[in-house]
């Protein structure tokens, strides 16, 4: 029925300007500019990342904030950050990550988490959190948002959502590392993969978040000119499946980069 049609769609514009406006002005402004000119390197979870040096990034002046299940990688220690968008993501892992030995500076998530994760209890040992509201349309789109007060477009890729929230925390210079993209081994991931991990990694969902990887160079390209346009950068940690960001080693990303400039 047509006037069922137009409710419909009424009705998701309504839910998706309260969640991704209202939600996220409220949880983002306190959190601009708060790491103004300093460096972050952001870890993925693609196997490339099994070779970064791991001792090198902990003593460095760089921040550090994991996305998804590459927080498996820091157990035992203290990460900055740790960013999640997807909703099959959180739901299927919160309570593994809420047993791991990590300290978490504060978590990034959509903020249609906020019920979830109070009702989790903790992910690791969080010590505060930063909720951002999530819009309908992805980079491609929405273009890169700069204002995450009226909300970031819902990509399929948790690192388009977590570079455009370290611009609008203020970084300089941000570094992707574990972004491989392309890998065809018989691991897709750092981590081991538990029986669990392995029966998602079949199911329709991945597979459908596999297929969206094809717009991958185009998103980051658009996330690159985000950041040429204030004067910040953004670059791909060797080795990488990315080819439309500048890249660089990590030990030469650590070398140029500082917490403090």
């Amino acid at each position: 029925m047509p006037g069922r049609s137009w409710r419909r769609r009424l009705h998701h514009f309504v839910s998706d300007w309260v969640d991704g406006v209202l939600r996220s002005g409220r949880n983002v402004r306190p959190w601009k500019g708060r790491f103004e000119g300093q460096s972050l390197c952001i870890v993925a979870s693609g196997p490339s990342a099994r070779a970064l040096d791991f001792p090198a990034l902990d003593a460095a002046p760089v921040r550090v904030m994991t996305v998804n299940n590459s927080l498996r990688m820091f157990a035992g220690s203290r990460i900055d950050f740790h960013a999640v968008s997807d909703s099959q993501c959180m739901a299927e892992n919160v309570a593994d990550w809420s047993e791991l030995d990590v300290e978490i500076g504060a978590g990034i998530y959509r903020a249609e988490f906020e019920n979830l994760i109070r009702d989790q209890g903790h992910i690791g040992r969080l010590n505060d959190v930063l909720y951002v509201g999530c819009r309908s349309g992805g980079l491609i789109k929405r273009g890169f948002q700069h204002d995450l007060s009226r909300g970031i477009g819902n990509d399929f890729s948790v690192i388009c959502f977590a570079a455009q929230v370290a611009l609008y925390l203020g970084f300089q210079e941000v570094g992707l590392a574990g972004v491989d993209l392309n890998w065809s081994g018989p691991n897709p991931y750092s981590y081991e993969m538990s029986d669990r991990d392995r029966a998602v990694e079949r199911s329709d969902a991945v597979a459908r978040k596999r297929h969206q990887v094809a717009n991958a160079q185009t998103e980051f390209a658009l996330l690159r000119e985000g950041y040429d346009a204030v004067g910040a950068r953004l670059l791909a940690i060797q080795p990488t499946g990315i080819e439309t960001l500048p890249t660089v080693s990590l030990s030469k990303f650590l070398e140029n980069s500082a917490i403090d400039r």
